[in-house]
């Protein structure tokens, strides 16, 4: 009988944040026209401009939501309300989505730099900007696997967590299932191998290789069909392979 494992959120709650470390305030409070540099993930931007910005007000409005975190960042509960007010769910694609463009490596936070710097490459001004580029952006990874690949690589750190080294298996299971909805049958499985069997943390590479193993496979009865070669791919997918057709014969 397989265990039972507990569903995990990928956002922190606010209690598990306050040892984090603080971010440095790249962005002052501005009151006259200046001209600002954002530096993130070694990004430098600059612009000009004077009273603060609807989306900084929404920024501001935000982190307030986590009074007893520390640095100029939202954090778990303002993400959350975040989503609310954009009308999509946490931990769904479109919430990976977001963080993606956001260019987010902290799970559950947002830094006031990561924030402006979407803010200004996207020309977004309003909430509702933010939205349709959200809606723009999912579809692209839904239609553009390349695109889905860059999307779900540059979120290992966000969902693997900054305490971690790698990311926990019960992280990933939960993450699988946000990212492959078409491929239940298959992620089911792998899932309950990876956490009955496996017993490892999931590393940068095998986290990677799990989205080309998922994407160009299929069931054929019970047993798993590769669509394309995937002779290179990590011995512990080859392990599952072996597993799953061992019980299916």
């Amino acid at each position: 009988m397989s265990k039972k494992h507990p569903r995990v959120s990928i956002l922190k709650s606010s209690d598990t944040l306050r040892s984090s470390k603080s971010f440095t305030n790249n962005t002052p409070s501005i009151k006259t026209p200046q001209t600002v540099t954002i530096v993130t993930n070694n990004t430098n931007v600059n612009f000009t401009r004077g009273a603060k910005l609807e989306m900084e007000l929404i920024f501001d409005r935000l982190k307030k939501l986590d009074k007893g975190d520390s640095g100029d960042a939202i954090y778990a509960r303002g993400i959350e309300q975040l989503c609310l007010d954009l009308g999509i769910k946490p931990n769904s694609l479109e919430m990976f989505t977001l963080i993606w463009r956001l260019r987010a490596v902290r799970d559950g936070c947002v830094s006031r730099s990561e924030w402006l710097l979407l803010v200004f490459n996207f020309g977004v001004m309003v909430l509702s900007q933010l939205k349709d580029h959200i809606n723009e952006s999912v579809r692209i990874v839904q239609e553009n696997r390349e695109e889905f690949y860059s999307m779900y690589n540059f979120l290992y750190d966000f969902i693997r967590g900054e305490n971690n080294r790698r990311m926990p298996a019960v992280r990933a299971v939960q993450a699988w299932k946000v990212f492959f909805p078409n491929n239940r049958d298959l992620v089911d499985k792998w899932s309950r191998w990876i956490l009955d069997k496996y017993h490892y943390e999931i590393s940068r590479d095998l986290w990677g290789q799990t989205a080309v193993f998922i994407l160009n496979s299929k069931q054929q009865g019970n047993k798993i069909i590769f669509t394309t070669d995937l002779s290179q791919l990590s011995s512990a997918i080859d392990d599952f392979c072996k597993w799953n057709n061992s019980i299916s014969d």
